[in-house]
């Protein structure tokens, strides 16, 4: 009986070891602007594609942090 317990409690730490990670779901992506504010709900099914819809949701608040700046530094016409 000693036996089959040991066997099956190492048994079961090999299954929790094998255990995959899945990301699934969807990423929430919120833009304010004023009093005006709009969110989109992005489907992703794996971890690469979380982290592309993160990567451009930063790259696109870089081109608006740059022209806001741009804008700022212009002249009053």
């Amino acid at each position: 009986m000693t036996i089959l317990f040991i066997w099956v409690a190492l048994l079961s730490l090999l299954f929790l070891l094998a255990k995959e990670t899945r990301v699934t779901g969807y990423v929430a992506v919120f833009i304010q602007a004023g009093n005006q504010s709009f969110t989109e709900q992005v489907p992703v099914y794996n971890a690469q594609q979380r982290a592309d819809v993160l990567q451009r949701v930063a790259y696109l608040q870089g081109l608006v942090g740059q022209a806001r700046y741009r804008q700022a530094q212009l002249p009053p016409a």
